[in-house]
């Protein structure tokens, strides 16, 4: 029994390794952070490798490697890099200072685009690269300042923007952005509280990992096995 259980437990971190590898996004989900900082705000996309080449235009019939990405796909994703969100403050529009694309862990690819710190205002970020992605793509956005998350929201080709109202840098501890607001609550008074999200986004938010959630509940059960033999 002994033999089987250390069987069981190499099998459940080989799981566990298996999930962390496998926790890259899959190919129709990519995950948006915005850094707000006082000398400027950063935008990271992080996508699979899988569909960015659709959003090259012209791009090569091989999909993107490691081996060929800085020859062959690396100067035709940067040029796309600075339409992949369309941005405004206040209805103008407002353009990134540089652009950037690596590749970025196993299997993913990281779009990296600096802008200058917004001023308050309304703010609306549209994930235009989504119309180039097959039916059901989402997308993750999270608002960051500092160690604070300000804001998340899930982009769809249903609703590719998000908006909401920025205060000024001058003012960063008091943001007036709810934990999560769709585009159609976008004008909601800063009192009320966040949308609850629909089932939909419950449901996506939730399908992030389950292999790794399946890996966890192995390992706490073959913990409780061990522990119960132990006082056996």
């Amino acid at each position: 029994m002994n033999y089987l259980l250390r069987r069981a437990w190499w099998f459940a971190a080989l799981w566990l390794l298996a999930a962390a590898a496998a926790h890259a996004h899959d190919a129709s989900q990519s995950s948006t952070d915005i850094w707000l900082r006082p000398e400027g705000m950063e935008v990271d996309l992080t996508l699979s490798r899988v569909p960015s080449r659709s959003l090259a235009d012209n791009p090569p019939p091989i999909p993107v490697t490691v081996d060929n990405f800085e020859a062959r796909y690396h100067a035709l994703l940067r040029k796309s890099a600075d339409s992949l969100f369309a941005i405004t403050l206040d209805g103008q529009p407002w353009p990134p200072t540089s652009v950037d694309v690596a590749l970025s862990g196993e299997t993913d690819l990281q779009f990296t685009l600096i802008y200058p710190r917004p001023a308050g205002g309304q703010f609306s970020i549209t994930a235009a690269f989504i119309k180039r992605m097959e039916p059901g793509y989402v997308n993750v956005l999270s608002l960051n300042e500092g160690q604070k998350v300000l804001g998340t929201h899930i982009q769809k080709a249903a609703d590719l923007t998000w908006k909401f109202d920025l205060s000024p840098p001058s003012n960063p501890a008091s943001p007036n952005i709810p934990p999560a607001v769709s585009s159609a609550s976008a004008h909601a008074p800063a009192a009320q509280p966040a949308k609850t999200a629909s089932p939909d986004d419950r449901m996506i938010v939730l399908h992030l990992d389950p292999v790794l959630l399946t890996g966890l509940l192995v390992v706490i059960i073959l913990l409780a096995i061990w522990l119960f033999r132990q006082k056996s």
